[in-house]
């Protein structure tokens, strides 16, 4: 029997113990999905890993308080981005340009759509932000802000930080149809097709670039594009035998106290 069951039963469990072992039996299907991707000696198929799989295993390795409030910075950096696009697209929208009044085409209804879709999607992640800070902040024990992590939409398929990202994306990219409608407006056809192979360039070359940051640090996809996922230097064996152990536990206290 493990050391904290025995103090569980004797009612001599601290309040660390507690808030480390309990109700990490909730888990146990996500636990039990991420050791079917590890200990398959099989290479690497992204589909197969959640997509909270990579925030699974920063949790294991640094603790799951310290994963949280990474995936909470980058929740609240979208949020920022949004923020700041937000104060240039509302202004935008509701005193359009001349050039976009007078023309009742194609022109007109780009820059109306594309830049209500920005506003909306500024407004829903910085709401996001605001719920996800109040969630964090108000679990109490460490299998809360684990359900936190790896809490999926069904619909969606994404998490709080993938929806985050994916909101902040609509935003910017609403606001370039938005604006890229006023440049067709303003000067025509000739400098708007110029303009807009102009953006789409530089956006490509801006993923690109960063494409090989989120890569190489980014477990799975390192995995996935070197194969080396049995040869990696980082071992995460440890890391689930020990959280195998939190959940076998919190089961142990459950099936006690029924």
């Amino acid at each position: 029997m493990y050391p904290v069951i025995k103090m569980a039963i004797a009612s001599e469990m601290s309040t660390s113990e507690y808030v480390t072992i309990s109700g990490m039996h909730r888990l146990a299907p996500q636990l039990a999905r991420m050791r079917k991707v590890f200990d398959s000696d099989a290479p690497l198929n992204l589909k197969e890993v959640p997509s909270y799989g990579n925030d699974f295993i920063m949790a294991l390795l640094s603790g799951v308080r310290q994963a949280a409030g990474d995936l909470k910075g980058v929740i609240d950096n979208s949020a920022l981005v949004s923020a700041l696009l937000l104060s240039f697209v509302v202004p935008t929208l509701l005193s359009p340009p001349d050039s976009i009044l007078n023309n009742s085409g194609s022109a007109q209804t780009a820059f109306l759509v594309g830049f209500t879709i920005s506003a909306s999607a500024c407004l829903c992640c910085i709401l996001l932000s605001i719920l996800f800070s109040l969630a964090v902040t108000r679990s109490a024990r460490d299998s809360d802000t684990w359900k936190i992590l790896v809490a999926v939409d069904n619909a969606l398929y994404m998490g709080a930080a993938d929806l985050g990202l994916n909101l902040m994306y609509a935003s910017i990219g609403g606001a370039a149809v938005g604006t890229l409608a006023t440049v067709f407006s303003l000067f025509g056809n000739t400098v708007g097709v110029i303009c807009t192979v102009g953006l789409l360039t530089m956006v490509i070359a801006t993923l690109y670039i960063c494409m090989a940051f989120l890569f190489a640090g980014h477990l799975f996809f390192y995995w996935h594009l070197h194969g080396e996922k049995n040869n990696d230097p980082i071992k995460l064996k440890i890391a689930f035998d020990e959280m195998e152990r939190k959940v076998n536990a919190s089961m142990e206290m459950e099936q006690g106290n029924s």
